[in-house]
């Protein structure tokens, strides 16, 4: 359960371009971040250095629009 303060945010469009970029400056600022893209589980590995200094503040799901 999250506290009312948290903030978060459904990205979608992430493997590249303002999306990917988003990701990165919302989690910076302490945001629970969503990101969305097709074929999510073949392209985590974008996001592993994130993963890595965000624990349990980015979720990584498919969506394909």
């Amino acid at each position: 359960m999250h506290s009312a303060n948290k903030r978060i945010v459904f990205i979608t469009g992430c493997s590249s371009g303002f999306g990917r970029g988003m990701v990165s400056e919302f989690l910076k600022h302490g945001w629970i971040t969503i990101a969305t893209l097709r074929n999510a589980n073949e392209r985590r590995k974008l996001f592993s250095d994130e993963m890595q200094a965000h624990p349990n503040h980015l979720f990584i799901l498919p969506l394909d629009v």
